[in-house]
C-alpha cells in the first residue's frame, strides 16, 4: 500500500530511457518540419474546424516529454503537487480497508484535482484528503459501464458482493498486469495533471491529415465528417482506458493481447505518445476506435503493434491491387494483339507444322456478326489449303 505514494525507488532506468526516446523523437520531428504553415482550416461535419499545424503540436508535446524526463523518480512537477501528498497514519489506516484497486488509485491520484481524477475517484470509490486532512469519499459511484464496455476494468467499484458487480468484474479481470508497476512510473502524475490538454491533442491527432498518403480515402473522409463532440468523447475514453492500462494492466481478452515487446514496457507518457502517433498516422485506427469501443482497449494496450499491423495490411492490399492492375493490363494487351483483323493481317503463309488461324463467323442477333479465332494446327489446314475454317451452320 505504501509503495503507491512513497519512495518510488525502482524503475528509474526504464522511465528515463523510455521518456527520453519520446522527447528526442518529438524534438526531431518538430525540427524537421519547422517550416510548415502555422495553421490550416478544415470543414468537419459542416463546421469550420481550426486545426493546429504539426509544428505547433510538437511544440506542445515536447515540453510535456521534457518535463517528465527531467523529473526524477519519486519527484513530480510542482504543478501536480504530488510531492506534498503525505497522508497521516490515521488516513492510511482507513484507506487500508478499501478494495485493492481503490487503494492503488488513492496513492496514484494523490491530491491532483481535475475532471479525469474526479471521474476516476467516483468510478473506483477513491477518497480525497481535504484541507482539514479528512478523507472525503465521492458521493456516488460513477457510470462504470461506460468504462467497462471498453475493457478498461471495473474492479473495486466500492459496492462489491452484488451479482451484477461480480459479473462485470469477472468479465473485465486483469489478464496481464503492467510490466512497469504504477508506483514505479513517475510519469503517471504528469499525464494525470495534463489530461485535459492531452485529450485535446488526441482530438487534433485524429483530425490531422498531414502524415497520411491518401487524405481522400474512405477512412479519412469518415474522420472529417465525424462531429467534434463524438471525437472528443472517443478521445476521453481513450485517455481513461490508457490510465487504466498503466495502473491495472490489460483487461481485455487474452486472444486479443497482440502486444509485441516494444509495446509492453512503456511508461505512461510514452504510451500516450505512441497512441497519439498511431491515430495521427493511420486513419483506419481512428475509424476503428470511433466505431467500436473494444478497439480502444486494443489500441492503448499495443499502439505500435496496431499501427504496424494496419500498415502491413495496407501494403498487402496495395500489392494485390498493383498485381491485379498489371494482370488486367496484360490481358487487355493480349486481347488487342489477338483481334481478328490483326491476326489475319499478320498471319504467316500456311506451311507444314505451322499454326494458322481459322476465322469462325456466326450470326449473332439481327444484322450482327461475331468473329472469333480458332487455331488450326493440322498439316494441311482445314479444307486442305487455305487454313480457314468454314463457318458452322447455324442451328435451327
Amino acid at each position: 500500500m505504501t509503495n503507491s505514494f512513497e519512495g518510488r525507488k525502482h524503475g528509474k532506468n526504464a522511465v528515463d530511457k523510455a521518456v527520453g526516446r519520446s522527447a528526442s523523437t518529438l524534438q526531431k520531428r518538430r525540427t524537421d518540419q519547422n517550416g510548415k504553415a502555422a495553421s490550416a482550416s478544415n470543414a468537419v461535419g459542416g463546421h469550420a474546424r481550426a486545426m493546429s499545424s504539426e509544428s505547433e503540436l510538437e511544440d506542445s508535446l515536447v515540453p510535456i516529454a521534457n518535463m517528465v524526463y527531467h523529473t526524477g523518480v519519486g519527484q513530480f512537477p510542482a504543478t501536480a503537487q504530488a510531492s506534498s501528498f503525505n497522508p497521516s497514519p490515521e488516513v492510511l489506516e482507513i484507506v487500508a480497508s478499501l478494495p485493492e484497486t481503490a487503494q492503488m488509485f488513492f496513492g496514484i491520484l494523490g491530491n491532483i484535482d481535475n475532471e479525469l481524477t474526479r471521474y476516476l475517484r467516483s468510478l473506483h470509490g477513491v477518497p480525497m484528503i481535504n484541507m482539514n486532512d479528512i478523507l472525503e469519499f465521492p458521493s456516488s459511484v460513477g457510470p462504470n459501464l461506460a468504462v467497462s464496455s471498453n475493457g478498461a476494468g471495473a474492479l473495486g467499484l466500492g459496492n462489491p458482493g452484488g451479482s451484477w458487480a461480480d459479473c462485470i468484474a469477472d468479465r473485465y479481470l486483469v489478464t496481464e498486469p503492467p510490466s512497469i508497476r504504477p508506483e514505479n512510473d513517475a510519469t503517471l502524475q504528469a499525464v494525470l495533471q495534463r489530461s485535459d490538454e492531452l485529450v485535446s491533442l488526441l482530438v487534433t491527432g485524429v483530425y490531422s491529415m498531414d502524415d497520411i498518403q491518401n487524405p481522400e480515402s474512405t477512412e479519412a473522409r469518415l474522420v472529417r465528417e465525424t462531429e467534434r463532440e463524438v471525437v472528443t468523447a472517443t478521445c476521453t475514453l481513450i485517455m481513461t482506458a490508457l490510465i487504466h492500462r498503466c495502473v491495472l494492466g490489460y483487461c481485455g481478452h487474452k486472444k486479443r493481447n497482440k502486444a509485441r515487446q516494444d509495446d509492453r514496457r512503456l511508461v505512461c507518457t510514452e504510451r500516450f505518445f505512441r497512441v497519439y502517433q498511431a491515430l495521427r498516422e493511420e486513419k483506419t485506427l481512428c475509424r476503428d476506435v470511433l466505431q467500436e469501443d473494444s478497439e480502444i482497449t486494443y489500441l492503448v494496450n499495443a499502439p505500435m503493434t496496431a499501427l504496424k499491423t494496419k500498415k502491413n495490411q495496407k501494403h498487402t492490399n496495395d500489392s494485390r491491387k498493383i498485381k491485379e492492375a498489371t494482370l488486367k493490363k496484360e490481358l487487355n494487351t493480349l486481347k488487342q494483339q489477338q483481334s481478328p483483323m490483326q491476326v489475319l493481317q499478320t498471319a504467316p503463309e500456311h506451311a507444314h507444322g505451322t499454326v494458322t488461324p481459322a476465322v469462325v463467323v456466326s450470326a449473332k442477333g439481327k444484322g450482327k456478326r461475331k468473329i472469333s479465332i480458332a487455331m488450326d494446327d493440322s498439316p494441311h489446314g482445314n479444307g486442305g489449303g487455305s487454313g480457314l475454317a468454314r463457318a458452322p451452320k447455324r442451328s435451327k
